[in-house]
């Protein structure tokens, strides 16, 4: 997959269809619009850095925003077949750009372009006020053909939307955000050294801190897979884990200021994994957090979160994002 930042920047040669869009999350419906594209062409994708609601949306704060960081997304639009990236610059000036213009600018300036394919609610330019009667009009005098797609639904008959899948992952509803996704939510980041307080529970674990614009599922204790990078000669291993996202209300009880924390206990697994990047594969919600009277209880607790997990891949397995090829 090949990287620009304009449109202009492909190889003249090249012939492509095109899609375009934020791609948060890269989910169903985002694959769907890939997927659409003729097969005799290559895929190219429009998609904007940093996410629009990241400059606009000045009255909430962006923290744990995003499902896909910009490195995430590159990822999985490979594994999608996209041939060509284009990151456009987004900012406010950009922002203010007329939807005619937009078209004419970053759009149709590309002699290869043979064919447009757009979601349901597709709209562009300033207060996105271009839309797909407007593609249509203009694409009437060229060559370039487009057609917009009926928006993709769930088995409740909601649409499939980034909005939609962010609020489950924040209700804690793992199976029905993963299976929009057609993959297990993950977060990526180096293990640090933590304090150490799973030890003198009889569980080490992991800690890791996400980046600040990942977003977080709700705050409990899940079911996960635990993949770590062992550098180019070994590659990638997979343990079955328990990860916990909170307070630690027991082991922190005297603390008036707990840090939230990200730590996981891999099954099976001995060694060092200070430094090493760590991708956390959320499966299933297990039990919200919750403040045990001593600490014999919290051991006692844990031992069962283990006992589930290790039943639940006994019975099933999880999507799986990340592999060698696609490092």
């Amino acid at each position: 997959m090949q990287i620009f930042g304009h449109l202009k920047d492909i190889a003249p040669h090249e012939t492509f269809s095109l899609t375009l869009g934020n791609f948060d999350g890269v989910h169903q419906g985002h694959q769907q619009l890939l997927s659409s594209l003729p097969q005799h062409h290559k895929k190219a994708l429009i998609t904007f850095t940093p996410h629009p609601l990241l400059i606009l949306n000045t009255s909430q704060n962006p923290s744990f925003f995003l499902l896909t960081l910009q490195e995430e997304k590159r990822r999985l639009l490979k594994k999608q077949g996209v041939d060509f990236l284009i990151e456009l610059p987004f900012s406010h000036n950009f922002s203010q750009t007329p939807a005619d213009l937009f078209l004419k600018e970053y759009l149709l300036c590309h002699n290869g372009l043979k064919h447009i394919v757009v979601g349901h609610d597709f709209c562009f330019g300033k207060n996105r006020k271009g839309d797909f009667s407007l593609l249509e009009a203009t694409l009437k005098k060229t060559n370039i053909t487009c057609q917009q797609l009926s928006p993709l639904k769930n088995t409740q008959g909601q649409t499939i939307s980034s909005s939609l899948i962010r609020n489950l992952l924040q209700e804690g509803n793992l199976l029905a955000a993963n299976a929009l996704l057609n993959y297990s939510y993950f977060i990526t980041s180096p293990v640090i050294h933590g304090k150490k307080i799973g030890r003198t529970l009889k569980t080490p674990t992991a800690n890791i801190t996400p980046h600040p614009l990942k977003l977080l599922p709700k705050i409990g204790t899940y079911i996960t897979q635990v993949q770590i990078e062992e550098g180019k000669e070994k590659g990638l291993s997979l343990y079955p884990s328990v990860t916990h996202l909170g307070f630690r209300p027991t082991v922190e009880e005297n603390n008036p200021n707990p840090i939230l924390s990200l730590e996981s206990h891999l099954l099976n697994f001995e060694g060092d994994l200070y430094g090493k990047n760590l991708t956390i594969f959320f499966c299933s919600f297990l039990r919200e957090e919750k403040k045990f009277s001593q600490k014999e209880d919290l051991i006692w607790q844990i031992s069962e979160d283990i006992k589930q997990t290790m039943t639940f891949f006994e019975k099933s397995s999880s999507p799986i994002l990340l592999d060698k090829e696609n490092k």
